[in-house]
């Protein structure tokens, strides 16, 4: 937003069957964590909301395009999912879409310290 503005940012649980609607192209039905980023800047024009996700796509003079195109491949590998709405002069909103589980402890890693691993 090189005029300023302000982004919001929130996050919830979300659950997505069959019949929620929206419909969500491409998205597994499940649990999960919605991370939504909204923006007040000058929108994404439509001719290139299908290609803001493209390795190397860019529409700025010093960039490399490659910014979407890794945000969007980590949260697909982690079978999630990245959504764009937008509209020319209202800004952009991004949907981010993490899977959840419940009642599983995290992986307990050893700590390295100095070439020597440690259990906690």
């Amino acid at each position: 937003m090189p005029d300023g503005g302000t982004v919001r940012v929130s996050c919830r649980n979300f659950s997505y069957h069959a019949d929620t609607t929206p419909a969500i192209p491409d998205l597994a039905p499940g649990d999960y964590i919605r991370i939504q980023i909204r923006d007040e800047g000058g929108g994404i024009p439509e001719k290139f909301l299908q290609q803001i996700f493209d390795p190397y796509f860019t529409t700025k003079p010093k960039g490399s395009g490659l910014g979407l195109a890794t945000t969007y491949s980590v949260i697909k590998n982690h079978n999630g999912l990245v959504t764009v709405e937008s509209e020319l002069h209202c800004g952009a909103t991004f949907n981010v879409y993490l899977p959840t589980t419940r009642n599983q402890e995290p992986p307990i890693e050893p700590i390295v310290s100095h070439g020597r691993t440690h259990d906690r």
